[in-house]
């Protein structure tokens, strides 16, 4: 379960085993990273070379070839995010890199903390069950963590939070900050009543020691002054780890908001290297914070949440949270990478967020905007399960909130996500978006858009191997092109025709489709598409000489 220490306890053995800095790498799966990104990554750190465009059996053939050249120590933490409700893969790929795993083995070793065990993971044996702290182990970490009381005291505590590390944590932080460290005073906190509020509480957490947490992370709010509670619930927005920059925005968002760019010229001046009093204010703020162990500050001086802490306080404290989203959307804006220097998912991950935000915010036409600026970068790298992920949160939310003036974006967007399922491969779930795609396009009066959703529906069927009905939708979009007087559409879809003709063996027909495409292409200056043209056109021939 959450909170036990799982994370806790690999960031030991990373730390303290004798693998050495280049031969390690921490891989943290909470934000469901698409397996490209996953794979890029490990292989990067590793002194590996990625191959681009990316062929997902190619990246996991590499990663695994990687792994099994030289001991590696992989930790893949919060496992648990990529497997669903029956413990089955999310994602095929990932499937795909575990299961070769399991099938032939590398020198290398993998470490996964999971609150759940994938049912393709059943039959290993090197699993370690944590529960909670055995009496003598919570007593020393309350000792360590400076807590003071009697022997009967402290092991009386350990046994009533059932030896929870992270209950452990707080509560002694809550001690340390307002009770002098002394165990004997935690009545003042009402465990004593906590059988009792989880009586009243039933149906709302999913087990005792949820519900004790919420009731735990209560307290600790409860003690802090309203503008420590607020300034905490806002920074929640920020679902990666963030610093001190970031945590000044929503400061600044909490003040009466200034004329943009006067702000923007504050805050520069807040962060120039000499420290202010204004810069140190944050930073003794954040520091309270995690005084009272609600936030954690890493190593590289970024701040996170424990995950339970942040699902508390984001999903729980019903505070108005448009005007953090609405900073963070500012922050992030001020810190997007050039288009030219982009290589992997990190570079474009400012966008993504903002994406977020204006989805939490239910701006789904702008969300909309800065997915396209990206779209075109995540399609070539072949993040298609980002897109899945991104489209589907998008969407979901936009259907409901749908505004007549918004349906050609809608639209669009609809196509965006059938483009991603088709590239993945997963064609009848293609199919459904293209044709809700396409319907919205009829609607609207889209011709452009009805032509290029037959188009696509085209292109899935001819994947599916129904060659007839991609011809029709082929026919369909090639008589929209010629009246709205689309080249580029009417080439296209000549070029289909022509795959399609010729997975039908009727190369007359697919000769005639490939040579009207190209002639429209070569009117165009479409160099590359009348080489296309030319390398099926020789296809063709080829095939029938040999015959």
């Amino acid at each position: 379960m959450g909170g036990t220490g799982k994370s806790t306890i690999a960031s030991y053995l990373y730390q303290n085993t004798d693998f050495a800095d280049k031969y390690k790498f921490w891989a943290d799966v909470s934000l469901k990273p698409d397996f490209t990104i996953f794979a890029e990554k490990v292989i990067t750190e590793f002194g590996g070379k990625v191959t681009h465009p990316i062929d997902i059996t190619q990246l996991i053939n590499d990663l695994l070839h990687l792994l099994s050249q030289h001991r590696y120590l992989l930790v893949i933490d919060n496992l648990e995010t990529l497997i669903d409700l029956e413990r089955n893969w999310q994602h095929e790929y990932y499937q795909q890199f575990f299961n070769r795993w399991l099938q032939q083995g590398t020198t290398s070793t993998l470490l996964i903390t999971t609150r759940e065990k994938p049912q393709s993971f059943q039959a290993l044996q090197h699993w370690y069950p944590l529960g909670g702290m055995k009496i003598a182990e919570g007593i020393t970490l309350l000792t360590k963590l400076e807590i003071v009381g009697t022997a009967t005291e402290l092991e009386d505590f350990v046994k009533y939070v059932d030896g929870h590390p992270l209950t452990i944590e707080l509560v002694a932080g809550y001690l340390r900050e307002y009770c002098g460290s002394q165990l004997s005073q935690v009545a003042e906190l009402g465990l004593e009543q906590f059988d009792l509020v989880y009586e009243e509480a039933a149906g709302l957490h999913r087990n005792k020691q949820d519900a004790r947490l919420s009731w735990i992370i209560q307290q600790h709010l409860n003690r802090l002054t309203p503008e420590q509670k607020n300034f905490l619930i806002d920074l929640s927005v920020y679902r990666p780890p963030f610093n001190r920059e970031a945590a000044s925005y929503i400061i600044a968002g909490r003040r009466q908001k200034p004329n943009f760019w006067k702000k923007l010229v504050l805050l520069r001046q807040w962060f120039k290297p000499k420290k202010t009093d204004k810069q140190l204010d944050i930073v003794k703020a954040l520091q309270e914070l995690c005084n009272c162990s609600l936030l954690t500050k890493t190593q590289d001086n970024r701040y996170l949440f424990q995950t339970l802490v942040r699902e508390y306080l984001y999903q729980q404290q019903k505070q108005d949270l448009t005007t953090a989203h609405q900073q963070a959307i500012e922050y992030y804006q001020l810190h997007l990478k050039e288009e030219q220097s982009w290589q992997v998912r990190e570079d474009v991950s400012e966008y993504l967020e903002i994406i977020y935000h204006y989805c939490e915010l239910e701006q789904y036409a702008l969300a909309n905007n800065v997915l396209n600026i990206c779209y075109g970068f995540l399609d070539l790298r072949g993040y298609y399960a980002v897109l899945v992920e991104i489209y589907e949160k998008l969407i979901s939310g936009w259907q409901e909130n749908l505004q007549p003036e918004d349906r050609s974006e809608f639209a669009d967007s609809l196509m965006g996500l059938g483009n991603a399922y088709y590239s993945l491969g997963e064609y009848q779930r293609a199919i459904e978006f293209y044709q809700q795609s396409l319907d919205i396009a009829r609607q609207i009066g889209d011709r452009n858009g009805e032509g290029a959703s037959l188009g696509n529906l085209g292109n899935a069927y001819n994947s599916l191997g129904e060659y007839q009905r991609a011809i029709e939708f082929y026919q369909q979009s090639l008589d929209i092109a010629r009246q709205i007087g689309d080249q580029r559409g009417e080439a296209n879809s000549w070029f289909n025709l022509g795959n399609t003709w010729k997975n039908l063996q009727q190369n007359p027909e697919a000769k005639t489709a490939y040579e009207k495409a190209q002639k429209l292409y070569q009117a165009m200056g479409l160099d590359k598409n009348v080489e296309e043209c030319d390398k099926a056109i020789q296809s063709l021939e080829e095939g029938q000489n040999n015959q």
